[in-house]
């Protein structure tokens, strides 16, 4: 396991008492070490990918990050081939909730992978061992600062910056990791701050929010992916509305190679909230990116008022909604209600569309989407949800571990259908559902498509 055998990892490996053979003579042990060495490197990766949004967001809860296993402690010839080759040493997971190693063994096992890692750019993530109630506080804060502290003197190596805990308040400041000059992580191309829970006190408190940074930003010309949380999204909206001394750059027009933006626990419950902030968000900020084609929201549920304002600014407010909404390619909703993703598709108008662990309670009219995929949609009381399929006019359907399509699911989808223009119930039952759609896809779901 991870904690114990990288402890024993820069040890070097007790010698012989007989005669030891130059190479391993097993078929493996006959390998080349180019191809060993790809071998290794696979059986030490880690099964994070922060470029799949819809993986991270989609991944069960109970997942936990893998255990990784030193294969050098195989032989002499592996341990030789491991500490000499940095490209194994580059994933880095360093697990901040884990209360029974002490702070100075976790830092000596995190120095092993710096060093051994050296000078190749390497991926960080600081991340949670195991799932646990979100009221609990296991001192993560604290774990967090001390790793990233310990990382000081390679931060200009990282360019993957993942970390989770069970509460927001636990993560670091975005604007402190991008918006200072000269920037802190300057080959960083994808930052992950996420939570489990947002922690902050209700009602909502202007002070509970991080105070904005006023700089010059520099331009950050390698971030393509940021996923962030709400409380640190607000600070950069409340940055980016105030008025800038000269020379002064917003923060969000300094990422022109950004890709994919993710926002985790966006609630009207959360301390600081604004509509007007929001509002700036949807209206303003995302259009602002050139190159944006994902959006991920995981936690979503905001206030529907469509006549907010953004407070503090002077600039001329914009409506709620736009007259046109942004097209992007791919817009993924994870933990909402049915009116939320309402909201986010009046300002939203994506090619597809990845709802996951939504609470459907009624029907859902959906845009001109060409692909619709439904991951984890436990329960369908109401039947909204082949109500919502029945009324889009899309033309891929994928469902994933959705306990609620079951036979009453499919049978409700074919009456839906009946009442559509003026076939019967007899022509769509003889027409299978697979004609109905180019592709549609059910995996992990109580019933497969009806033929």
């Amino acid at each position: 396991m991870l904690p114990r055998s990288l402890s024993h990892a820069h040890r070097p490996l007790r010698p012989s008492t007989g005669p030891t053979p130059s190479r391993d003579q097993s078929p493996i042990g006959k390998l080349d070490d180019d191809t060993l060495s790809l071998i290794l490197q696979y059986a030490m990766s880690t099964d994070v990918d922060p470029d799949d949004l819809q993986g991270y967001l989609s991944r069960r809860e109970e997942r936990v990050n893998p255990i990784i296993h030193y294969p050098g402690r195989v032989s002499r010839t592996w341990h030789n081939l491991c500490i000499n080759n940095p490209s194994l040493w580059t994933q880095i997971i360093y697990f901040v909730d884990t209360p029974n190693n002490t702070p100075a063994l976790r830092r000596l096992r995190l120095q092993t992978y710096l060093q051994r890692s050296q000078p190749m750019n390497i991926c960080l993530y600081l991340c949670r061992r195991r799932r646990v109630p979100h009221y609990l506080d296991l001192g993560e804060a604290d774990s967090v600062q001390a790793a990233l502290s310990a990382c000081q003197s390679h931060m200009e190596r990282v360019e993957v910056l993942m970390v989770e805990t069970n509460q927001s308040s636990s993560l670091p400041h975005a604007m402190s990791l991008l918006g200072l000059d000269p920037r802190p992580l300057p080959r960083l191309r994808r930052l992950i701050l996420g939570s489990n829970v947002e922690d902050s006190i209700f009602p909502p408190h202007p002070s509970s929010l991080p105070s904005p940074v006023h700089t010059r930003h520099p331009a950050n010309h390698t971030l393509t992916t940021l996923f962030i949380d709400a409380k640190n999204l607000l600070s950069m909206l409340q940055s980016s509305t105030t008025r800038l001394g000269p020379g002064a750059r917003d923060i969000f027009t300094t990422m022109p190679m950004l890709e994919a933006l993710g926002i985790n626990n966006l609630t009207s419950c959360m301390a600081g909230y604004s509509v007007g902030l929001v509002n700036h968000f949807f209206l303003d900020i995302l259009p602002s990116f050139p190159r944006l084609k994902s959006l991920a929201l995981d936690h979503f549920k905001p206030v529907d008022d469509r006549s907010g304002s953004i407070q503090g600014s002077s600039a001329h407010h914009s409506p709620s909604e736009p007259l046109i909404p942004l097209s992007l390619s791919r817009l993924i909703i994870k933990r909402a209600s049915d009116r939320s993703v309402e909201l986010a598709l009046r300002r939203i108008s994506p090619s597809t569309l990845i709802l996951i662990r939504i609470d459907f309670n009624s029907p859902i009219l959906l845009p001109s989407l060409s692909k619709l995929v439904l991951v984890d949609i436990s329960t369908d009381f109401h039947r909204a949800l082949p109500k919502t399929i029945s009324r889009w006019n899309g033309n891929h359907l994928e469902m994933r571990s959705c306990p609620c399509v079951d036979n009453g699911f499919w049978d409700t989808l074919q009456q839906e259908l009946a009442s559509q223009g003026d076939r019967t119930l007899t022509e769509i039952l003889a027409r299978p559902l697979l004609r109905r759609f180019k592709s549609l896809t059910v995996i992990d779901c109580p019933t497969n498509v009806p033929t």
